[in-house]
């Protein structure tokens, strides 16, 4: 619920693991931050208190997806 962005080093790591289904979960602010997500092969995303706040859509972030 911070809304400062996603720590993409890290999910960038946990994404390159062999197997693995990662969803990105904490910091999700803005459809800047879901192309982030996107960008480093995340299986999905938790808008959580952005979409609670009216930052981000559900709509906006399906076109991303």
């Amino acid at each position: 619920g911070t809304l400062e962005g996603p720590d993409l080093e890290f999910l960038e790591q946990a994404c390159s693991l062999d197997k693995t289904n990662v969803i990105a979960s904490g910091g999700i602010s803005n459809v800047d931050d879901v192309k982030d997500v996107k960008e480093k092969n995340a299986y999905g995303v938790i808008l959580g208190k952005a979409l609670y706040e009216n930052k981000i859509s559900i709509e906006d972030a399906k076109k991303i997806a």
